[in-house]
């Protein structure tokens, strides 16, 4: 695996289970999976990633353009 601290965003669960195996095929390791904005700010506050695949669409109160100005 390559030693990358990877993030995904996405609140569709079939799109983020083939986007967490793309990432894997290509030997990278997925750290964290969010579900919301609000989940996302508050998992790289505690787990800093080096890259974050997001969804701009995000239901809730917080989108992914939102979500990517605060990490």
């Amino acid at each position: 695996m390559i030693d990358k601290n990877i993030t995904i965003v996405e609140d569709e669960s079939i799109v983020l289970m083939d986007l967490k195996d793309l990432v894997k095929s290509l030997g990278y390791t997925v750290s964290n999976i969010a579900l919301s904005g609000e989940e996302a700010i508050d998992k790289a506050k505690i787990n800093p990633p080096d890259l974050i695949l997001m969804d701009i669409g995000l239901k809730g109160k917080v989108n992914g353009i939102e979500a990517a100005r605060e990490n």
